[in-house]
């Protein structure tokens, strides 16, 4: 069983995509210097908002292992500004 709890904020898609019987597309933005370049998952049409919400968190899991740095210039506005300045 995995010890993380959701948070609302990690369910809103979920619950969104399930309700308008809409796939969940799970999307992640790598920096590379000043270029963003966007990656898409593959989409998961369920009727399941749990299924969903571990769908789109293990893309998130898996792009943010291989880039953390992209996940903290998006995530959080000071790390975006240092790492623009170092970006240069």
């Amino acid at each position: 069983e995995n010890a993380r709890q959701a948070t609302p904020r990690m369910l809103f898609p979920g619950k969104i995509a399930v309700k308008m019987g809409v796939p969940v597309v799970p999307s992640f933005f790598h920096s590379k210097g000043r270029v963003v370049e966007a990656v898409y998952g593959n989409p998961l049409l369920t009727e399941n908002v749990q299924e969903a919400v571990q769908h789109y968190a293990a893309f998130f899991e898996r792009q943010i292992l291989k880039d953390p740095a992209s996940w903290a210039y998006l995530g959080d506005k000071r790390w975006r500004k240092v790492l623009r300045k170092a970006a240069g």
